[in-house]
């Protein structure tokens, strides 16, 4: 989160802005992050699943012979042909 708060206070310096991080500080943006955050209405439980695979994706290695998947909690890449 701090590489997008150093963005934006760089662009808003390269507009013009010079002072800009002195008057809007890193703990006022992440503040502000977190709120909108819980303004938005988003079940994250249901939004990264696999529409095919579900909670826990089948992924398959390159390194693996075809037939052999694994189940890795949290990867959203899906081997189903």
């Amino acid at each position: 989160m701090f590489t997008e708060y150093t963005i934006l206070c760089k662009t808003q310096e390269d507009l013009g802005n010079e002072d800009f991080s002195t008057k809007f500080s890193y703990n006022h943006f992440r503040m502000a992050w977190y709120a909108f955050a819980r303004l938005l209405d988003i079940d994250l439980s249901e939004g990264f699943m696999c529409t095919t695979c579900g909670d826990h994706p089948s992924v398959q290695s390159s390194w693996m012979q075809p037939s052999v998947r694994t189940s890795i909690p949290g990867r959203t890449s899906c081997a189903v042909p």
